[in-house]
């Protein structure tokens, strides 16, 4: 923790009572970041034809990537901003969602370099009112989202299912074919430092339910180089150790967001199927984020 954390934190922990009375104004606020940070296209304004509503009424999708837990809106509510919520994804036949943990993120968030040392999370937590040990610490605040999709899935009446194994999926979708009216998450790590740079936490996240990790978000880590990193290095030694529990507890490795070397790495070490959850391709637009036809084809 570096000392302008500490300052910050300091200053969270003087102002929690007035965070109590500005309550719904910090609501409010974080529903504009949320709103910003996953913004919709306009709606079109011609309907959908009988056909294409026909083709639509059969699919069953698989999305791997939303943020939508972090922000601490209610999911079993339709909202008219961000990207997603359980009647929306019901509507939109979306059988799975992968619900993505990101616990930190820096400040003055671009594409191309990221230090590790600032906190944009810290700001929800406090304006949230996230448990104090989730002030100072990543995992914690895995556990606690993991305890906020749990809570979701309790209250929305088996509209909502968590999928923490393949037993899980078959049930689901056998449920699905007689029942559209139901949809599922499954929960993943967007960024190992979210492991408080520990591999062997990666036990305890396996236990949770998370089942799938990015070695990288944002910034490079104790695992593997970022796309958007300063030094863009490949998988550290910690980060082949992760890659071996992940493998022996069938947690996927998602490659989004990962530097070129980080990914060539895992692909030269995987013994599992990889991911890449949400990303680009050279071949369209050329730069660090997206993948090499080279990284498609080992994918």
């Amino acid at each position: 923790m570096t000392g302008r954390g500490t300052v910050v934190l300091a200053a969270g922990a003087a102002a929690l009572g007035a965070l109590a009375i500005a309550r719904p104004a910090l609501d409010a606020a974080v529903a504009r970041v949320e709103d910003r940070l996953c913004g919709l296209l306009p709606q079109p304004t011609t309907p959908a034809s009988d056909r294409a509503a026909a083709l639509h009424a059969t699919l069953r999708v698989a999305d791997l990537h939303a943020d939508s837990l972090l922000f601490g809106r209610d999911l079993l509510r339709r909202a008219g901003y961000a990207h997603a919520d359980v009647p929306r994804l019901i509507e939109g036949r979306v059988v799975v969602q992968v619900l993505s943990m990101a616990v930190k993120t820096p400040n003055g968030l671009n594409i191309e370099r990221n230090a590790d040392d600032s906190d944009d999370v810290l700001k929800i937590v406090l304006a949230k009112r996230w448990p104090p040990a989730t002030w100072r610490r990543m995992l914690p605040r895995v556990e606690y989202l993991v305890g906020q999709a749990e809570r979701l899935a309790a209250r929305s009446d088996g509209r909502f299912r968590i999928l923490r194994s393949r037993a899980d999926l078959a049930a689901f979708l056998a449920d699905h074919a007689t029942d559209p009216g139901i949809t599922s998450g499954l929960l993943s790590i967007e960024g190992a430092h979210a492991l408080d740079d520990d591999p062997a936490n990666l036990e305890l996240a396996a236990d949770l339910g998370v089942r799938m990790v990015s070695p990288a978000h944002f910034f490079d880590t104790a695992f593997g180089g970022s796309a958007h990193g300063l030094v863009k290095g490949g998988l550290t030694s910690k980060g082949r150790e992760l890659l071996r529990r992940m493998e022996a507890r069938s947690v996927i490795l998602d490659v989004a967001h990962a530097s070129a070397a980080t990914i060539d790495d895992a692909l030269g070490l995987a013994t599992r199927p990889v991911v890449a959850s949400h990303t680009g391709v050279r071949g369209i637009v050329d730069n660090a984020r997206n993948l090499t036809d080279a990284q498609l084809e080992g994918i």
